[in-house]
């Protein structure tokens, strides 16, 4: 199973650590591990210790502000991503997370900055669009969310959140008839949604023009 393999991981970097405690690149792999079985201070202790053999290793700030933002402590985790940014300026998923860490704060003008740099720099990355268009829409900017989430529904045509998220972003925008179709298509992949139904009997309102 994927959890065996990564105690056997976990196990062999812990022994290579031991051997070579000066290489914050196995800190950084052993804090990688950790973070992906849930222990967040195990793994904050690696990537504190990467940070500390080498405070310009990009990945390791990032993936410490990564855990800090998970841990809900905010402030210092927009200090960490905001490093990593400075230090690794094309990495997508560093302006990904400030984005998010930003946006917790309800800092939206920022988050939209970062948000726009992580979808340009990964333009295949649907969840940069995603947060991007949520950000417009918290700012009033529904036309701009609207191609944002076009493109998550060109990425994804598949998810049916996406042609949700895009109808909402198109009734805002005082387009129902779109909205009515992207609606549609959300409940052509999940029927069962009361949400989307009540999406589309707005939509259909609005498009009525009562």
């Amino acid at each position: 199973s994927v959890s065996a393999q990564t105690d056997k991981a976990i196990i062999e970097l812990s022994k290579a650590v031991e051997l070579d405690p000066r290489r914050w690149d196995l800190h950084d792999d052993l804090g990688s591990l950790f973070a992906q079985q849930g222990k967040l201070d195990d793994a904050a202790k690696r990537f504190e210790e990467a940070i500390k053999l080498q405070p310009t290793a990009a990945l390791a700030v990032l993936h410490l502000g990564v855990i800090r933002w998970r841990q809900k402590s905010t402030d210092e985790a927009l200090r960490l991503l905001s490093r990593a940014c400075e230090l690794s300026p094309e990495n997508a998923q560093a302006h990904f997370y400030l984005g998010l860490a930003l946006s917790e704060q309800e800092k939206h003008t920022e988050a939209i900055e970062q948000f726009r740099i992580a979808a340009k720099l990964q333009p295949d990355f649907p969840d940069s669009s995603r947060q991007l268009g949520l950000s417009l829409q918290r700012t009033g900017d529904a036309n701009g969310a609207v191609v944002a989430f076009r493109r998550v529904v060109e990425l994804q045509p598949e998810n049916p959140d996406a042609h949700n998220n895009l109808g909402l972003a198109l009734v805002q925008a005082g387009d129902a008839g779109s909205a009515v179709q992207e609606f549609e298509a959300a409940l052509r992949l999940r029927p069962e949604d009361s949400g989307y139904r009540g999406n589309l009997g707005v939509a259909y309102l609005q498009r009525a023009d009562f």
